[in-house]
């Protein structure tokens, strides 16, 4: 009797761990969750695509940069824009900071060809909203000094 306890035991223990295994397959971590949306906004920001922009950005996404006179600007992308070509720049994913429905992720973005000039970090902030994470700000700046 006490080795069919001891093999139930053991049988439902692994029915229950399969079971939770299970479960984190079916379901992304929103680690990877984030790095496809980033793959999304790369895409639609090289090749466009309304699809690619909505899967990445929210509809409220502001972008933030200093103009030629150190100014402040603003603007709200149009999702159906073209890109920017399919070989414009290499990004490297630098760092992703997640703060439970939050994102902080920064990139180093060479454009072609590369050359102090054109290298730039930027900065996204995701949030994660019904449809999944989106991006909702995006800050860059030169990472060329130019005191």
């Amino acid at each position: 009797m006490k080795i069919f306890k001891h093999t139930l035991l053991l049988l439902l223990t692994f029915i229950v761990i399969q079971s939770s295994y299970a479960q984190s397959d079916n379901k992304q971590s929103d680690r990877e969750q984030i790095n496809q949306t980033m793959s999304s906004f790369f895409k639609w920001d090289l090749e466009g695509g309304v699809d690619n922009a909505e899967k990445a950005l929210s509809k409220t996404v502001l972008y933030h940069r200093l103009n030629e006179k150190r100014e402040h600007v603003t603007n709200t992308p149009n999702f159906d824009w073209e890109g920017k070509g399919k070989n414009a720049h290499e990004h490297n994913i630098v760092d992703v900071d997640i703060y439970k429905d939050m994102a902080v992720v920064t990139v180093l973005l060479r454009y072609n060809p590369q050359s102090a000039s054109n290298t730039y970090m930027k900065t996204f902030i995701l949030y994660k909203l019904a449809q999944g994470w989106r991006v909702t700000n995006v800050t860059w700046g030169s990472v060329k000094n130019t005191q």
